[in-house]
């Protein structure tokens, strides 16, 4: 299992996608902490200590690596290098609009009436 998981990229790793922002790598890694920390149920009988401190080191690595412009942007040359991430992938992802949660319509048209 350990080797499997040795051979994924960095994004494999975090379960992201090669133009996920920040705020993603973020909430993937810290996912993947949850997951693979030390007492965590969810891994417990599935690893050794041994094997959750070196996914846990490789998890890490991801992170800092994905986290980081400059390491990121080299990463992601060395990818397309070995034809593992398609040029075009790597480029600085595009800014994301925000969706308003509180989107409601106050006009009476727009309103649902529940009746019994």
């Amino acid at each position: 299992m350990l080797k499997d998981f040795a051979r994924l990229n960095y994004y494999e790793m975090l379960d992201v996608k090669p133009d996920a922002v920040a705020f993603e790598i973020r909430q993937a890694y810290n996912a993947a902490l949850q997951v693979y920390q030390p007492g965590s149920l969810v891994s417990y009988s599935f690893f050794s200590e041994d094997e959750r401190r070196e996914i846990l080191s490789c998890i890490q690595t991801a992170y800092r690596t994905l986290s980081s412009d400059q390491a990121r942007k080299d990463y992601d040359e060395a990818l397309i290098g070995k034809g593992e991430l398609e040029a075009g992938k790597e480029d600085t992802p595009a800014i994301r609009k925000p969706v308003s949660i509180f989107n409601v319509s106050h006009s009476p048209a727009a309103r649902i009436v529940l009746t019994d």
